[in-house]
């Protein structure tokens, strides 16, 4: 192996690594992938949210590089270190069995930069929490995610970043998801 690259490197037929960047032929089991001898689902009354985050005088906005197309933006992201990170995205969902026998399942919750970025991860996983649903109940799970730590993203240079526009929050995995769009807004 020559190339140890997460990113894809396509001059080089390279499809990328780990669940974060990986685009090549579709995977048997991707990552969090499970079996369960319930019948569980996913519920939630969220919809989306929106998160404006003052950018301060002394805190400089970073440019990303975005997709060929896409309007610029005033502020595109900001460093997540020299930011103070108080903006918060809080959610619930409700994890219904609807078999025949108590279960434990892990609610795992993902973010996906905004489309227009250019270079980043396909998902990220930023949180997680492992619930037990007895058959036939459901299971409120509420999620906060800062948005420094969760909608963060690792440009080309090396900075952790938030980047403005819209992102996605994704609930689960293929078989049993759900998700909702968050704005997240720098106001300079």
């Amino acid at each position: 192996m020559t190339s140890m690259a997460l990113r894809p490197v396509a001059d080089k037929g390279y499809p990328g690594r780990t669940y974060k960047f990986y685009g090549g032929p579709e995977v048997l089991y991707p990552f969090g992938h499970g079996l369960s001898y319930s019948n569980l689902s996913y519920a939630s009354d969220t919809t989306g949210a929106s998160v404006t985050a003052r950018v301060a005088a002394w805190e400089s906005c970073k440019q990303l590089t975005r997709k060929l197309g896409t309007a610029p933006l005033a502020c595109p992201a900001v460093n997540v270190a020299g930011h103070g990170c108080q903006e918060e995205v809080s959610f619930s969902l409700t994890v219904a069995n609807r078999g025949s026998r108590d279960g434990t399942h892990v609610v795992l919750v993902y973010t996906v930069p905004p489309a227009e970025v250019d270079d980043a991860p396909l998902k990220q996983l930023v949180a997680f929490r492992r619930v037990f649903v007895p058959a036939g109940a459901a299971v409120q799970v509420p999620f906060t995610l800062n948005v420094c730590k969760a909608f963060a993203i690792v440009e080309e240079t090396a900075y952790t970043v938030v980047p403005s526009g819209v992102s996605t929050v994704l609930v689960g995995d293929e078989a049993l998801s759900f998700s909702f769009p968050v704005k997240i807004e720098l106001a300079v």
